[in-house]
């Protein structure tokens, strides 16, 4: 795995806004934090300490149109294009998550419902909107999975 920083993308940063700089700082230490804590400790405790509550609603048909969040949706996707994940969408939910989590985000995890292949998917959803980090959030073509209750 490796990092692809372009001289360009190191150029645009120190032109940018300082609110911009900010973001793009802590969005690139949260993806950080992410791919750790998925190393060390379980789903449910992550998503705890990043702030989220792993929901299992049915899924949002409208995508989400706040502007904080719709920039912190673009951050995280500069920053997986560059620090390709092999679960892309998992580690940029719970970090936009984190970083929108005075706006009490739910990470919900499913599968695509009418597929010949199964295809887990990971999204977060804010104020009861999906928000768009990766391509597979446009599409409202995965079921969330439910939390199986004791009989």
């Amino acid at each position: 795995m490796r990092v692809s920083v372009r001289a360009t993308d190191v150029s645009r940063f120190w032109h940018a806004e300082r609110a911009e700089q900010l973001r793009w700082v802590s969005t690139l230490g949260a993806v950080a934090a992410v791919r750790v804590g998925l190393h060390i400790c379980s789903l449910r405790q992550l998503a705890t300490i990043m702030g989220l509550s792993v929901g299992d609603a049915a899924v949002a048909q409208s995508l989400c149109t706040q502007a904080e969040a719709l920039a912190v949706a673009r951050c995280v996707r500069g920053v997986l294009a560059r620090w390709p994940s092999q679960s892309e969408c998992l580690v940029g939910a719970l970090a936009a998550g984190c970083l929108l989590r005075r706006q009490r985000p739910q990470l919900l995890i499913g599968v695509r419902g009418r597929a010949p292949q199964i295809a887990a998917h990971a999204w977060l959803e804010v104020n009861g909107a999906r928000l768009h980090i990766t391509d597979a959030d446009v599409n409202a073509d995965f079921v969330a999975l439910r939390r199986a209750r004791a009989a």
